[in-house]
């Protein structure tokens, strides 16, 4: 007889066009030493061979489900599989990554009576040769708020922006009406977990780098350049200083992370800018603008503390907003 029980924990896996590295992913949850959970592939209406790769483990694997839909983004994905999972615990896991087999065994534990779990992550990064450099980004146990002389920005703008290296009660979800916003894009975990704090949840990090975050030479949302993409970055600063203002005491130190956070933001828009979008002077030179001029931007990065010497004079030209010499700048130097 088939067990009607609801599995511990959901997995949400929205795949769009990942057929060469699908298989990897659900390979590591399988090789889970956490066995009582179920696999929710959101076939996001690929045009490849993905849905085909999945179907082939569902075959053979009663654990794993494919549900099929049109397309209509990440965030959609991801709703479409919360609203169908089963189990009281869920992840949202990306298809083109994988996990190490103890990481629901650790979250799991973790969780206790909480509304969710943040750990660490491997970022594995392809070279250009084809080999994989691995960084670790640690997850300490920390304090909330943090502790009087702990930068938001060095120890958590890598670890809590991310929707995959977390795991949730689904009722918190559930109850809260908690859903990633559908079309937004770039910015849509940022976002979300934004809303997840104003709902007062009970959480925890842990020290466990459990996720393997697979970066790849392929175009991205994130890398590759977009009229959506300034926006979104300049509304993802707004977001960042309200979470950072949830963990920081430290007036001045939160006066410093959001400088650093600013600055960061806009050397990544420039690098798209420079690097990806195909511009010509004259419109790079408005899209420069727009940037600089904002006030979340300008307001704020004059309280940075770069250390590198090309950033304090990227952060000394942004606060007298001269584009154009940060225009040749990136053009010679880029």
């Amino acid at each position: 007889m088939k067990d009607s029980r609801p599995p511990i924990v959901s997995i949400v896996m929205p795949s769009y066009n990942v057929e060469q590295f699908i298989a990897a992913a659900i390979d590591s949850v399988q090789a889970q030493t956490f066995e009582d959970w179920e696999l929710l592939v959101v076939d996001d209406g690929s045009t490849d061979g993905t849905c085909a790769v999945a179907q082939r483990y569902a075959r053979s694997d009663s654990r794993i489900k494919v549900l099929r839909k049109e397309n209509g983004g990440l965030s959609d994905a991801r709703n479409y599989g919360l609203e169908r999972a089963r189990g009281e615990l869920v992840h949202f896991f990306d298809s083109d990554d994988r996990i190490v087999p103890e990481f629901y065994s650790t979250l799991v534990a973790a969780i206790n009576g909480l509304d969710f779990v943040v750990c660490g992550y491997f970022r594995d990064m392809e070279q250009e040769e084809g080999s994989i450099k691995t960084h670790e980004v640690r997850c300490e146990a920390l304090s909330q708020p943090l502790a009087v002389n702990r930068s938001y920005f060095q120890l958590l703008t890598g670890i809590f922006n991310y929707a995959w290296n977390k795991l949730y009660r689904k009722s918190f979800l559930v109850g809260n009406n908690l859903m990633f916003t559908k079309g937004l894009s770039i910015i849509e975990d940022k976002e979300f977990i934004l809303r997840v704090l104003q709902c007062a949840p009970a959480f925890a990090f842990i020290d466990f780098s459990g996720y393997r975050y697979q970066i790849r030479h392929r175009a991205t949302l994130g890398n590759q350049y977009t009229d959506e993409l300034i926006p979104c970055h300049l509304r993802g600063i707004e977001i960042q200083y309200a979470i950072m203002e949830r963990f920081t005491a430290d007036g001045r130190l939160l006066s410093v992370d959001k400088g650093n956070y600013a600055l960061f933001t806009v050397k990544w828009i420039l690098t798209c800018l420079f690097s990806y979008s195909g511009l010509s002077k004259s419109a790079i030179m408005e899209k420069m603008a727009m940037v600089l001029d904002n006030e979340l931007v300008h307001d704020h990065v004059k309280n940075s503390a770069p250390s590198a010497l090309p950033d304090k004079v990227l952060r000394k030209l942004i606060c007298g907003k001269n584009s154009q010499c940060i225009y040749w700048l990136y053009k010679v130097f880029k």
